[in-house]
């Protein structure tokens, strides 16, 4: 519900303005009372109303000077003058202080409840972008300014859950990722650093505990029904919105180190126990020596070997993503100080990111290892052939003309006869993009395509099944981060 705070030195026409509030307008309630200008500016300036209703002639401060004392204040409360007919014009230039809108007197209940349903819709968009912002900080470990959480997130507890589907979010590239936020309608809120991922927090008051995973649950299974495989982490008990911030860095932190590739994993965290980063796995000493010992005699051919049996070892361990990701660096690292001419390759290390992003288990991370680390002179004069535009043509076209299907780096590369590291390179170097940043390009041109042609007539259901997507929910989510705006908002342009 939104605050109202009702200024008149009139009591009788501010218990007038409560009874339509209380009686017409239930999403809005009255948080304060004021007998004059002076009076509402101090508490408006305590409480930070969301609508300010106050006349335009009181003793001490006028409305007039009320307004533009929250003008110069940078208050963001939106002002409603109460003007009589002879005040008329006086209440129109009060429009040029920020003052959103005024009513004459005396008040007319539908009046007054149409103009609050109209600042309803802006104040909605205004909290919700609010709630964009805040947590956007708190994904980068930034506080928020004071009393900002207990505004945007008014509820007495919230559950929070992290959900990522395959890899780790690119990390090294350079890549701007596109950020998924839920729509404004939506009441649980939803925020993605990637598309591959969904931070849920969703008020205690809406579902209980067992709920809210169950909940959780049938998001992932029916938004992301081709997912490889997942990493979910659960915070077990609800807790204030002062305590958010903690709980997520909790919750990434968590994430970050229990990424298995190719296993699904789910991670409860209890009460006060560890964020699920508990002291980095031991490595026996030999771990990387042999590998080491084949590169110093120049026989790669066996340092290979050596590196697909350590990840498949490494698998059977269940280690980390973000262990194995160090590991192979290191392994990148020792090839560097052994092969003759191999130096740090910038673009190495974007191929190295992808084979973790988009492997589905560890056969494709290690032929992907295998082809970016050890690639010989004949692999190499046959990727040359592929490398040309015409060819990054084949690729774009055959995945314009599939990307209505469940389609993945794999599939693709399985379909054209190129290997998933050498589709991956192509599309960076000609597109300038990754694989996934292209299909949801392409998706999201077709989409509006398709809402130009069609108009209102299609469901965005259907919209989002030619496109690819099984669920106009998580569409709609994608599309909004793409385009700025929802579908609805889209027709009405």
């Amino acid at each position: 519900m939104y605050s109202v705070l009702v200024t008149d030195d009139e009591p009788t026409a501010v218990k007038h303005i409560e009874s339509i509030i209380e009686k017409k307008c239930p999403d809005f309630y009255v948080a304060g009372r004021a007998r004059n200008g002076k009076e509402a500016l101090e508490k408006t300036l305590d409480i930070h109303p969301d609508i300010l209703i106050t006349d335009i002639r009181m003793p001490v401060m006028d409305g007039i000077q009320l307004s533009e004392a929250l003008y110069s204040s940078g208050e963001d409360t939106k002002i409603i003058i109460v003007s009589g007919y002879s005040e008329f014009g006086y209440a129109q230039s009060a429009i040029k202080l920020g003052v959103r809108d005024y009513i004459l007197k005396p008040v007319v209940p539908s009046e007054l409840q149409a103009l609050l349903f109209k600042l309803k819709e802006e104040l909605k968009d205004k909290y919700y972008q609010g709630r964009k912002e805040i947590i956007r900080k708190l994904s980068l470990g930034q506080a928020p300014k004071e009393g900002e959480m207990e505004k945007y997130f008014p509820y007495a507890l919230y559950y929070a859950a992290l959900v990522r589907k395959n890899g780790l979010p690119p990390r090294f590239s350079g890549q701007r990722n596109v950020e998924i936020f839920s729509d404004s309608n939506e009441t649980i809120f939803i925020y993605g650093r990637d598309e591959c991922e969904a931070l849920y927090i969703c008020p205690k008051e809406l579902v209980d505990g067992n709920d809210f995973i169950r909940l959780i649950e049938h998001k992932v299974e029916k938004e992301q029904p081709q997912t490889a495989y997942f990493t979910a982490v659960y915070g077990d008990e609800p807790v204030p919105c002062s305590r958010l911030q903690e709980l997520m860095k909790k919750l990434y932190r968590a994430l970050d180190c229990g990424i298995v590739l190719g296993k699904n994993k789910v991670i409860h965290l209890k009460g006060e126990e560890e964020d699920g980063c508990g002291k980095e796995p031991e490595v026996q000493e030999d771990g990387l020596c042999g590998l080491e010992k084949y590169c110093m005699k120049s026989n790669f051919s066996r340092a290979k070997e050596e590196m697909i049996r350590l990840l498949y070892k490494w698998d059977k361990e269940e280690r980390p993503q973000i262990w194995v990701e160090g590991m192979v660096h290191k392994i990148s690292y020792i090839l560097q100080k052994y092969r003759s001419g191999k130096g740090w390759n910038r673009e190495e290390e974007f191929l190295l990111e992808d084979a973790f992003l988009y492997s589905e288990n560890v056969q494709q991370l290690a032929d992907n290892l295998a082809e970016i680390l050890f690639k010989t002179p004949e692999e190499e004069a046959d990727f040359l052939k592929m490398d040309t535009q015409e060819y990054y043509n084949k690729i774009m076209k055959y995945i314009s003309g599939h990307f209505a299907q469940q389609l993945t780096l794999q599939s693709a590369s399985r379909a054209l006869g190129i290997s998933q590291t050498y589709l991956s390179k192509l599309i960076r170097k000609y597109g300038g993009e990754s694989f996934n940043s292209c299909l949801t390009r392409l998706r999201m041109e077709k989409a509006m395509e398709i809402m130009r042609t069609s108009g209102s007539r299609i469901y965005v259901k259907d919209v989002a099944e030619q496109v690819g997507y099984q669920d106009q929910f998580y569409f709609s989510r994608i599309f909004r981060a793409h385009t700025g705006m929802c579908p609805s908002d889209f027709w009405n342009e």
